[in-house]
């Protein structure tokens, strides 16, 4: 995938906060002889490698998976409105990419250490993504987890039954905060097309929104309860004390018992335990500045989801990437025009032609959000969506 061909499937906020980068007026006159090292080829790790690449700064690439699916796609092919093979990515090796599993990092000395070897860096991007703590949620008994938050239970092959289906999502921060509840619907939406008699329950532990986080949280939630309501989906705001497997019943903190016959458990998102020479105390995430750099350790960027932040979207990982990128350049002594926001939004589809959408804009990353907008239910939205999943996947498909 070229630059050129990425570029005309990009969403104008994103291509007009890119543009600069991707496309500069001029190339350094000699090589970089710096190792940049970037942990991690998602959606922040691939916009890092672009970016760098274009001002011709070589960087080398670590990644442990496969393959991977774009955020918003896994809903889509788990529930069967999208075939994986037009979805799914394989996250070769090449043009600077090595297949590796990071599993430490030496900040005090710039090494990271994976699975097959030390690698050395001058500059550090940590783009790792999250992993799901299924040891923080106590459950009994073997329970068959239909998630699309994971891709091998995404790409499971399964035949929607009649039946009670409860979705359990987990306080924040977590990925994506719209996707259990676009999830719902469009879980929703297909059975009442199939006319299978059957009940979806969200279950969302967020408690106390933290502080810092609370000018973040998307506007759209009373639009989004007034949807669940009309159509039928229960929504109920506890902890989960214990999954019962072998009964198919969820133990609430309030008493209540909520039985399932199938369940969509997504369970605390931490980052990567890897990172924790550099994260703070919530759950290994990594605070940063207004440069998307560490405090402490100057030469090391953050970017994604494993950025202590409740926004964790991909438009908000991929504008990340361009700001740490610009300055991480900087850095090299190659002067750039910065981006001047992160994006982000939240697309949820209540079926699959209609959805509603929210977005805002900020900047530094814990600065003031100073634009928001919903619109919807609108054809439009969706089609939004669908270009926004299509530009992710080309991009993760960069090298």
């Amino acid at each position: 995938m070229k630059r050129r061909d990425l570029l005309k499937l990009a969403p104008l906020p994103l291509l007009a906060a890119l543009l600069p980068l991707i496309w500069p007026r001029g190339r350094p006159g000699a090589d970089v002889k710096a190792k940049v090292l970037v942990v991690g080829k998602g959606i922040a790790g691939s916009m890092v490698k672009m970016i760098l690449d274009s001002h011709g700064v070589g960087a080398t690439v670590l990644e442990c998976s496969d393959a991977a699916l774009p955020g918003p796609g896994k809903v889509d092919v788990a529930l069967g409105l999208a075939d994986a093979g037009d979805l799914l990515v394989h996250l070769g090796v090449g043009g600077g990419v090595v297949k590796t599993c990071a599993t430490g990092i030496d900040p005090d000395n710039r090494l990271v250490y994976t699975d097959t070897r030390v690698y050395s860096y001058d500059i550090l991007f940590l783009t790792p993504g999250v992993v799901f703590d299924y040891g923080a949620v106590e459950v009994k008994g073997r329970v068959d987890n239909f998630t699309p938050y994971e891709l091998g239970s995404a790409l499971a092959k399964r035949e929607l039954s009649a039946g009670r289906y409860v979705i359990v999502h987990p306080n924040l921060p977590y990925r994506c905060t719209s996707a259990p509840y676009e999830f719902a619907l469009l879980l929703d939406w297909r059975l009442r097309e199939e006319g299978k008699p059957h009940s979806v329950t969200i279950i969302s532990q967020v408690g106390k929104i933290p502080a810092v986080f609370e000018k973040y949280i998307s506007q759209m939630g009373e639009l989004v309860w007034k949807i669940l309501e009309e159509r039928g989906v229960e929504y109920i705001n506890a902890e989960v004390e214990l999954v019962d497997g072998e009964n198919k019943v969820v133990h609430l903190s309030t008493g209540e018992k909520v039985p399932f016959d199938y369940l969509t458990l997504v369970p605390p998102n931490k980052a990567p335990r890897f990172i924790s020479a550099v994260s703070n105390a919530e759950g290994f995430y990594v605070e940063v500045d207004e440069r998307m750099r560490h405090p402490k350790y100057r030469d090391i960027y953050v970017a994604g989801d494993a950025v202590w932040h409740v926004v964790k979207t991909g438009w908000a990982a991929a504008t990340e990437a361009a700001i740490a990128a610009a300055w991480a350049l900087e850095d090299l002594g190659i002067s750039v025009e910065k981006p001047k926001e992160i994006y982000s939004e939240d697309a949820i589809r209540i079926t699959p032609d209609l959805g509603i959408r929210g977005a805002k804009r900020w900047y530094p990353i814990y600065g003031d959000v100073y634009w928001r907008q919903i619109e919807g239910p609108s054809p439009e939205v969706v089609e939004a969506k669908k270009k926004t999943i299509e530009f992710f996947r080309q991009l993760l498909k960069y090298y």
